[in-house]
């Protein structure tokens, strides 16, 4: 069974950097990962457009495979592939729906 550091490793190097879309670059500085029994959730801190973040999101419950064993490459680039998505929306999304405000949180 992988470890949450493990799985921090693994989605980290796949995550920290940027990400772009058409309207904005958003810039992953920071990931920590922290198991709550059949899910896990996700803390980045980036660099946006707008100044700092740190952005809370919850995995899907198809993501804790990612816990099992050793997971492939193709496992871990989908899981890294929907938060960065996941990201993109929250960042389109906060002002205007409270669920997405709620997941981030100002840093400067």
């Amino acid at each position: 069974m992988a470890t949450v550091e493990d799985v921090r490793s693994q989605l980290a190097a796949r995550l920290l950097g940027q990400i772009k879309d058409s309207v904005a670059t958003l810039h992953v500085t920071d990931l920590d990962i922290t198991e709550n029994g059949r899910s896990f959730t996700a803390v980045f801190d980036l660099d946006a457009p707008d100044g700092r973040w740190r952005v809370t999101l919850e995995s899907d419950r198809a993501d804790m495979n990612i816990f099992n064993g050793t997971p492939d490459a193709q496992l871990v680039d989908a899981v890294a592939s929907g938060f960065r998505i996941r990201l993109a929306e929250w960042w389109h999304t906060k002002g205007a729906e409270r669920a997405s405000a709620r997941q981030g949180k100002r840093l400067d």
